[in-house]
């Protein structure tokens, strides 16, 4: 059985139109979890992360899903 470490969330469910949040998080491996505000309401969801290098440089990855895909 594999362990993963508890690493953050995005807080108490509200229902708003985007969630940020910022985690200071060693070079690894990472599961992030989009959902819905209602549970099994399926939804389109844009998911950016930005990451920092040592050297101050920033990269931008974007994952889209919306019903088109599904």
């Amino acid at each position: 059985m594999v362990h993963l470490d508890y690493v953050g969330d995005s807080g108490r469910y509200t229902m708003h139109r985007s969630v940020s949040k910022r985690f200071k998080v060693r070079p690894g491996t990472y599961i992030i979890i989009p959902n819905t505000f209602v549970s099994d309401d399926v939804g389109e969801y844009l998911l950016r992360i930005f990451t920092e290098t040592v050297e101050g440089q920033t990269l931008a990855i974007e994952l889209t899903n919306n019903k088109e895909n599904l």
